[in-house]
């Protein structure tokens, strides 16, 4: 979005039906490239609470920069990111809803061991780092064979299905005919002229 005018932005895609926020932070290592931080996190929250807020943090070592994100709604690491399962109970202790995410080449199996701890699984459509890639259409199979893993999941509140990058009017039906519940939009949304649908 256009940074300079965040608040006009926000009031827009909110007036579209839009009611959830996804933050990328990256700190330039896991990924080549540098985003958001805390810093202006909370005061999208202070000024706008009707948002719900997912924070996705992409970096190698994601524990010492949980802390940051304790505002958040939702906390996503990666699942190739170092001491996952201790970020997990930390998001949660924070209480905040822990969540991993999974990149394009990375097996769906990688998931599995986490799934009765977190909150969501957020597949990668596109290599992460760097906005306003094409989606990856080989990701399909595997948003279809978690969609068919949490099926299966009894007992407890399932965790979302989302999906992020290369999310766009040619592609959304598609992912979510695979089985996403969350789709994440960010240079269709921003960049272009979008009128939200089903």
């Amino acid at each position: 979005c256009d940074l300079l005018n965040i608040n006009d932005e926000l009031m827009r895609i909110r007036d579209l039906g839009v009611m959830r926020l996804h933050f990328d932070s990256m700190d330039g290592l896991f990924v080549d490239n540098f985003s958001f931080g805390n810093v202006l996190l909370e005061p999208i929250r202070k000024r706008h609470p009707e948002f719900v807020t997912d924070v996705h943090i992409m970096s190698r070592n994601p524990l010492p920069l949980l802390h940051y994100f304790a505002g958040a709604d939702f906390v996503t690491v990666h699942v190739e990111s170092n001491e996952v399962s201790e970020c997990i109970k930390e998001i949660s202790k924070m209480g905040v809803k822990p969540g991993i995410a999974i990149n394009p080449e990375t097996p769906a199996e990688l998931v599995y061991p986490y799934i009765d701890k977190i909150s969501m699984i957020l597949v990668m459509g596109v290599t992460p780092g760097l906005g306003g890639q094409k989606f990856l259409s080989q990701v399909l199979p595997k948003i279809q064979k978690l969609r068919n893993k949490l099926d299966t999941v009894k007992g407890r509140i399932c965790p979302e299905l989302a999906v992020d990058g290369g999310v766009n009017s040619d592609t959304a039906q598609i992912i979510k005919d695979a089985g996403a519940d969350v789709l994440v939009s960010g240079s269709h949304l921003f960049n272009g002229k979008l009128e939200m649908t089903d």
